[in-house]
């Protein structure tokens, strides 16, 4: 394993094994609102005349980001399937008024 010392595991520090993917929570130096990134980490063997060298390679694709706009949270919705016929009419005016507290 590492001959290096490490720090505990934490939200800033850990240890994988290649052929790994993890998850960065990647803060925007703007807004500091954070989105998440998948990286994945491979090994990369660089070969020459005189050395050999192992060497991390990460790849990641970016998160769309819009500064001071939270991202909104998709977990757990539910999309009912519905057709045009199972939609209202169109509102006469007096249900309009009605609808919006006026008095008719």
């Amino acid at each position: 394993m590492s001959t290096h010392q490490l720090l505990p595991t934490s939200s800033h520090y850990a240890e994988v094994v290649t052929g790994a993917t993890i998850v960065v929570w990647a803060l925007c130096p703007n807004c500091g609102i954070a989105a998440a990134i998948t990286v994945n980490i491979d090994p990369e063997l660089r070969v020459s005349p005189d050395t050999s060298e192992l060497h991390v390679k990460a790849k990641s694709k970016g998160a769309p980001h819009v500064c001071g706009q939270l991202p909104l949270q998709a977990t757990n919705v539910t999309i009912e399937q519905t057709s045009f016929d199972d939609l209202p009419s169109d509102p006469s005016p007096d249900q309009v008024l009605e609808a919006d507290g006026m008095p008719l």
